[in-house]
């Protein structure tokens, strides 16, 4: 990359992004729609998603109205249509059950048919006209415990194989992921997390590679609390993210992620500004 004799201006390298970087796609998971001034109903939320200026969500399956055992096969094709008119794509789905449940006896059983669930109502939209379409293809993201046992493992991959859809484990450190990126079951990144530990997450994307399922877009602030970016004191480089992504052949969307922010509308704004997309 060619090296500049005075500093790059914080305006010019936002700027870059867009046409370095891969697109966003906003999720929807943790908004709070009474603050936002949103109805409680899947449209309007993804109407304020659109207006927003986002042309991609991330569904949040545990949401009612969008968890997958509610949804029959009729509901699913009046979901895509949903999506589709408000021209909007459906790039995967949240699932961030806690995740004792996939260790305890009691909840396990559920906790994985909710994830082969979403898997398969990710693959559905995907089918019926809602999904992503040439960006990589559907991801489910969720995290595990840090000791799945063999048969949770095995189950949620098979599916997800089966459905042609991609799973993202945003636990961290990752399970010893291959560089290869193969198999069902990948890593999702989100670099609030990895700076709260200490990791700097464009050096994280260039070491896992493809391995990497999905990417989010937040960021911690300089006392470790969640900030967005373009917060002042921010710590995240979004340009060395999205060259790390972009050099790693990442083909997915980057998952702008609002939860714990105080003003959601106003950081979902300032990202779609830093990353020059929408």
């Amino acid at each position: 990359m060619r090296r500049f004799a005075q500093p790059v201006t914080t305006a010019y390298k936002w700027g870059m992004i867009g046409a370095l970087g891969p697109k966003l796609t906003l999720a929807l998971a943790g908004l709070d729609r009474a603050a936002l001034g949103v109805p409680d109903e899947v449209g309007a939320l993804l109407a304020w998603a659109r207006g927003t200026g986002f042309g991609a969500v991330q569904l949040d399956g545990t949401w009612r109205g969008l968890r997958a055992r509610d949804l029959s096969r009729s509901a699913r094709r009046d979901l895509a249509g949903l999506i589709r008119r408000t021209e909007l794509v459906c790039t995967g789905i949240d699932l961030f059950v806690p995740t004792e449940h996939f260790a305890d006896p009691m909840r396990v059983d559920r906790a994985v048919g909710a994830v082969t669930g979403a898997t398969e109502l990710a693959a559905d939209l995907s089918r019926m006209g809602g999904g992503a379409g040439p960006t990589g293809g559907a991801v489910v993201s969720l995290t595990l415990p840090g000791q799945p046992t063999d048969s949770v493992l095995a189950a949620i991959a098979d599916r997800a194989d089966r459905c042609g859809v991609m799973i993202a484990d945003h636990a961290w450190p990752p399970r010893a992921p291959t560089a290869s990126g193969e198999g069902p079951i990948g890593v999702g990144l989100d670099p609030a997390v990895l700076l709260v530990a200490g990791e700097d997450p464009g050096v994280a994307v260039s070491r896992l590679g493809r391995a990497v399922a999905s990417a989010r877009l937040r960021d911690a602030g300089p006392d470790s609390d969640r900030a967005s970016t373009g917060v002042s004191g921010a710590r995240f480089d979004p340009l060395a993210y999205a060259i790390a992504l972009t050099t790693a052949g990442y083909q997915r969307h980057v998952v702008a992620d609002l939860r714990g922010l105080g003003s959601p509308a106003d950081a979902a704004a300032r990202m779609i500004e830093t990353w020059s997309a929408g």
